[in-house]
């Protein structure tokens, strides 16, 4: 009994080890398999690598070749006209043409002013900086090369365009001031000699930047442009204007198709009223949910008169409190006859609207409308076009066309 417990308990141990020694050698299969494939991947893996640093070295060769030919007209050859770019059609002069407004638009005009950019062939800018330009340098900002829309205003008697800004003081010392005009002129993307397109209430221009200088924290360009605007900028102040990036000179155009004013008695009179009821809608509206808001509450109605599309006059009604904190704002289209259409206005950060004068600035024949805008402890002056709504349903709006000397008190 014992005996055949001991040859049974034999037997099964033998069993037992037979199907180990079965998995042990399997597993030994399976690793020696991985093990293969993970090689053959580590071999593949040093053959793509062998690869693409020849290509590297290869493409770095050519690289480094092409430039060293062409370093010395480099600079020549981004500055010149394209042969295909020729003077602009009076379509596409236009921000209509454009598409101001839409986001297709907006990529279209980046895309037609990245192809039109022309820059002037000869110019001399400075490859390296003394130190203290250097770091002013550092402070400057400036728009997308693809912008071609700008504000131009007459500040201290004279016509400046707003080509960026620069976060630093520059203004008081005068080696400050040197040493910044100086950074801004090696490293602005208008240089001196690049042509813009003037358009104001007094019609068109050109214009011609002639160097550099700075308003309240703005890098502005100083233009050479036709005594008539010289003129109008030593006795009107801000005479926003906008400043379109052109290749070649226009004529002058005086804006004769509109006559903005003065407006009938009658209409005028209705606009009046308008101006008093829409003020008098507001205040008894919506009130600043603080205190210290409620005390400091203000209103302002603004009028400009113009040839509008549908229209003779835009009222801009606003009601603010504090540093513009809580604002509310009504805008309405007035035609020939009185009637009233409202429009949606959308200007980014400013809240608050002040009505300056209406002007062509796109040059479509239609009039637009250069305001005055404010937002919490900010402001500038934006010129303002009339877009049809997103669905035939939603009224009409105003939408930025350009912008220009912003200033924070903050």
């Amino acid at each position: 009994m014992g005996r055949g417990r001991d040859q049974g308990l034999g037997t099964r141990l033998h069993q037992t080890m037979s199907v180990g020694r079965f998995h042990h050698e399997g597993i030994e299969t399976a690793l020696r398999g991985v093990a293969n494939t993970v090689a053959r991947s580590i071999a593949g893996l040093a053959v793509v690598a062998g690869l693409t640093a020849c290509t590297e070295r290869a493409s770095a060769k050519t690289d480094s070749a092409r430039v060293t030919a062409s370093d010395t007209v480099i600079d020549s050859v981004v500055d010149q006209p394209s042969s295909r770019t020729g003077a602009l059609s009076a379509q596409s002069d236009t921000a209509l043409s454009v598409g101001i407004g839409s986001l297709r638009g907006s990529i279209d005009s980046a895309l037609s002013a990245t192809a039109r950019r022309i820059r002037p062939a000869a110019r001399a800018r400075p490859k390296t900086l003394p130190p203290l330009a250097d770091t002013i340098a550092e402070r400057l900002v400036f728009p997308p090369v693809t912008q071609s829309w700008f504000l131009a205003a007459a500040r201290g008697k004279r016509m400046l365009v707003d080509i960026g800004r620069v976060d630093a003081e520059v203004r008081r010392a005068p080696a400050r001031l040197a040493a910044y005009k100086l950074a801004v002129e090696a490293r602005t993307p208008f240089p001196t000699g690049t042509r813009f397109r003037l358009r104001g209430p007094w019609g068109a221009d050109d214009a011609t930047i002639t160097g550099f200088d700075t308003w309240n924290g703005r890098i502005v360009a100083t233009v050479a442009t036709s005594p008539r605007v010289d003129s109008l900028a030593r006795k009107v102040e801000p005479l926003p204007a906008t400043a379109q990036l052109v290749d070649s000179a226009s004529e002058a155009v005086t804006d004769t198709a509109c006559v903005r004013g003065p407006l009938p008695p009658p209409l005028d009179a209705r606009i009046k009223a308008v101006r008093d009821s829409l003020e008098q809608v507001l205040r008894m509206g919506e009130k600043p949910p603080y205190e210290r808001l409620l005390k400091s509450l203000k209103s302002r109605t603004t009028m400009a008169a113009g040839c509008f599309p549908g229209g003779r006059a835009i009222v801009v009604a606003t009601l603010w409190a504090g540093e513009y904190e809580w604002v509310r704002e009504q805008v309405v289209l007035v035609d020939s006859t009185g009637a009233l259409a409202p429009l949606r206005l959308r200007d980014y950060r400013f809240r608050g609207h002040e009505a300056l004068y209406a002007l062509d600035g796109d040059g479509d024949g239609i009039d637009d409308l250069a305001t005055r805008g404010y937002g919490p402890f900010l402001g500038g002056t934006s010129v303002l076009r009339i877009v049809d709504g997103r669905t035939p349903k939603d009224p009409r709006r105003l939408e930025r066309m350009a912008t220009g000397f912003a200033w924070e008190s903050r």
